[in-house]
């Protein structure tokens, strides 16, 4: 089992992440620090025993993902700025926990919203 599959950092480049089956990494997807960089859609996260997505320090869109098992669906986590997941037609099943938890540093917020189509 691979630590993360998809890992993206600190870049400002336009990268795609779509129709992929993501499967039995700890986390499936995760976005750290990423500035207006990522187009997220179409992709199945499963038997990732932590968190199917990740997103820190910054905002990220995330459309049309199913993501299905883990403790969490998606950890929002604010270590130097505030943090937000946006959701559009996510569907999150079978989760052992929650389908969502946030994360944040004193003085920061993490938010997760989520928006069904």
């Amino acid at each position: 089992m691979f630590p993360v599959s998809v890992a993206v950092q600190t870049t400002k480049n336009d990268i795609t992440i779509s129709h992929n089956v993501i499967s039995e990494s700890e986390i499936g997807v995760l976005l750290d620090d990423a500035t207006n960089c990522c187009t997220i859609n179409h992709n199945v996260v499963k038997g990732s025993p932590d968190y199917g997505l990740a997103a820190i320090d910054r905002e990220y869109s995330f459309s049309n993902d199913k993501i299905i098992g883990g403790e969490y669906g998606i950890d929002t986590i604010a270590t130097v700025t505030d943090t937000t997941a946006i959701l559009n037609n996510v569907l999150i099943l079978q989760t052992s926990i929650a389908l969502t938890t946030t994360h944040a540093v004193t003085g920061l917020t993490a938010t997760v919203v989520i928006n069904k189509m």
